[in-house]
């Protein structure tokens, strides 16, 4: 899983970091989901089949699969901590970065992309599903920031290249920290070791839920299985 951070501050208004307390919530059904089912030729060229809208997994095998979310960049001011964490976001009119704001969202915040990649995706042997089984995904937001280093950032890194596409043109190097240890998964307890040494499992009680109402969130577990409905050709 990738989270790609975009904006261009050659229109106004210009883009601001994220406040401390800030949350949002995003769903997929506001034609803001993309998904791609990509292939490698002999000659290690990609093609890729692409569909926009609807969260329906691929049918046929993939080398990789992605699926791509991106979040409102529009905002009202409100933190998102006292509504529904959605209705103080908006996207642009016309759903690119630089787009103008509606009309009551006269502030503007990094637009945040959230791609998730599934490497030899095998769609015509299994039935891909998400955890709920329904066909909206939705994505939580809650901004843990260092305060004023995201603005740096913005302030100080000039994007470059085609930021229309997906995949945008990441050359904000001087602003990253290069570890040589093995990546690999990283389980709650190592995370203070190897990726910041700061609190990062008693930071809110609950995760917010909004509109977003279903089924209780899963208990997390490093043994347990997911409590899925799985036929015999699924996974």
């Amino acid at each position: 899983t990738s989270p790609y951070y975009r904006w261009d501050n050659s229109v106004l208004p210009e883009t601001e970091a994220f406040p401390p307390g800030f949350q949002m919530i995003a769903y997929s059904t506001q034609n803001n989901l993309f998904i791609e089912c990509c292939n490698y030729s002999a000659n290690g060229n990609e093609r890729c089949t692409e569909t926009d809208g609807a969260m329906e997994f691929p049918t046929e095998d993939c080398d990789h699969a992605g699926i791509a979310l991106a979040m409102p960049t529009c905002w009202n001011g409100n933190l998102g901590t006292d509504n529904d964490h959605i209705d103080h976001m908006a996207y642009t009119i016309d759903g690119s970065v630089e787009g103008d704001c509606p009309a009551g969202y006269n502030r503007r915040l990094p637009e945040i992309q959230v791609f998730v990649r599934i490497i030899n995706y095998e769609g015509s042997r299994y039935r891909y599903t998400l955890s709920d089984e329904m066909d909206v995904w939705h994505v939580d937001f809650m901004n843990g920031w260092k305060e004023g280093k995201l603005q740096q950032i913005l302030d100080n890194c000039d994007v470059i290249g085609n930021g229309s596409s997906y995949n945008p043109p990441c050359n904000c190097d001087q602003f990253l920290t290069y570890s040589n240890r093995p990546v690999g998964p990283v389980c709650d307890s190592d995370t203070r070791n190897l990726v910041s040494n700061e609190l990062t499992d008693v930071i809110t009680n609950a995760l917010p839920r909004g509109t977003c109402q279903g089924a209780e969130v899963i208990p997390k577990s490093w043994i347990v299985n997911p409590p899925v409905t799985c036929t015999e050709d699924a996974i």
